[in-house]
């Protein structure tokens, strides 16, 4: 019986469910959190307040734009999160993914998980859904009871 988990993201939780018997239904069996990713890029900065010379002014590379703190968060959240779809693929949790995630986290995603289990997605919806109802999702996927 193949086994399909449906992943909702977005920066900062990832809820993954279990798509049931005949792709129906989702049952939540994880959620996953990254609070960081919701704080302001002025909370998110590393290192004591204070403790450069706002004298002296940065570098700036001309090898392309700075990566925000905002950004390194996001990419850490969707290589933690990857880091947990290949552990479950190879424990033989699931045959196949659904990812549903904001643009820029999917982007992510799919940098971040291996190769062996990018080849278990089946699906890929860009799109925020991470704080709706099953039932939402549900409809988003196009699943319902009487497929």
């Amino acid at each position: 019986m193949d086994t399909t988990w449906i992943v909702v993201a977005d920066s900062a939780r990832a809820r993954i469910f279990d798509a049931g018997k005949f792709g129906r239904d989702l049952n939540e069996i994880e959620d996953l959190y990254h609070p960081e990713s919701r704080l302001h890029e002025g909370d998110l900065r590393q290192g004591e307040e204070g403790s450069q010379d706002e004298s002296v002014p940065l570098a700036r590379s001309g090898t392309g734009p700075k990566t925000s703190e905002h950004e390194k968060h996001i990419e850490g959240f969707a290589r933690d999160v990857a880091r947990h779809l290949d552990d479950a693929r190879h424990r033989g949790r699931f045959d196949k993914l659904v990812l549903v995630a904001a643009p820029a986290v999917l982007g992510e995603l799919r940098d971040q998980i291996d190769a062996a289990t990018a080849a278990c997605v089946k699906r890929e919806i860009d799109k925020n859904l991470a704080q709706h109802s099953p039932e939402e999702i549900k409809e988003c996927l196009g699943l319902s009871a009487g497929d």
